[in-house]
């Protein structure tokens, strides 16, 4: 999926990718039709939406073509995500791995390093600390959400649980999906901890109590609010995800109001999230009762 890309940033991106798989899905969620830049790429299928809908909705386009074509696994990639040669295939041999091992594998991804810094991103939520695999060379931490950039996930897990969540549009669509994935069939996850992606997050880095942090802009606190309150009443949602997004959350509307600009817009945002995920909440929990 992208959305409003830099051309010439993304034509790195797009030349990996060509060179690992066998078909390419491009879902466009920007105004502007790029059909032309895509062209040049071999077997790239251009699917431009001329609106941004969410990247729910675009990766939903993304599966459902791919599965139209006969497709056996779906590879996940935002516009500023890097991996390795022989990534493609790492992934599927993990899978396959994991799966000779016993495992009911629901997706395999890389770790994901900051690109700016060259640190690996935090993931104390959706690591279990408790299982580390360790085979040969190959060291698997089980997690309970894949991110979604990079992922690798079969085909017919989709046919069976179904679709991402496009009401979310953007924030936890890809842990909401994992999380209903591991409740439906018992699926698990993992994070191939030798094979490294380099990832943006956010727009920029801050030094936040010794740690590198990135920083979340305004409009997409309104959905960091909003989905959390969504996603707090649902029981396949992970309860140290709850509590640890719940003290999360309460720190960035603390630390946003007061030491990022523009401090009005963030406190706007984030109320506006907080108001609109109580409100339809409520009007859930009330169509609930009537039925």
């Amino acid at each position: 999926m992208v959305y409003n890309f830099e051309q010439r940033d993304f034509t790195l991106v797009m030349r990996q990718l060509a060179e690992q798989v066998d078909q390419l899905c491009v879902v466009d969620n920007s105004a502007k039709n790029s059909e032309s830049f895509f062209s040049q790429f071999p077997h790239t299928v251009y699917l431009p939406l001329h609106e941004n809908k969410g990247i729910a909705y675009a990766q939903n386009a993304g599966i459902k073509r791919l599965i139209e074509e006969g497709t056996d696994y779906i590879l996940f990639s935002d516009q500023d995500s890097l991996i390795p040669q022989g990534a493609v295939k790492r992934l599927i041999d993990d899978t396959i791995l994991l799966e000779q091992q016993g495992w009911r594998v629901g997706g395999v991804c890389p770790r994901a390093y900051n690109a700016d810094t060259g640190e690996p991103y935090p993931h104390q939520v959706n690591k279990m600390a408790d299982r580390v695999l360790n085979n040969g060379a190959n060291v698997f931490t089980e997690v309970t959400f894949c991110m979604n950039s990079m992922s690798l996930i079969k085909a017919e897990w989709f046919k069976k649980v179904g679709l991402m969540e496009t009401e979310l549009f953007i924030d936890g669509v890809d842990s909401e999906w994992c999380w209903r994935a591991a409740n439906m069939l018992e699926l698990r996850f993992f994070v191939d901890e030798s094979l490294h992606m380099q990832h943006h997050l956010g727009i920029g880095n801050r030094k936040i109590g010794g740690k590198i942090r990135s920083m979340t802009p305004p409009g997409r606190m309104y959905y960091q609010y909003r989905n959390y309150i969504w996603l707090l009443r649902r029981k396949y949602v992970p309860r140290k995800w709850k509590i640890y997004n719940g003290w999360k959350y309460l720190i960035k509307i603390a630390y946003y109001g007061m030491f990022v600009a523009p401090r009005l817009e963030y406190v706007r945002k984030i109320m506006s999230g907080v108001a609109a995920g109580c409100h339809i909440q409520k009007e859930k929990d009330k169509t609930n009762r009537q039925l």
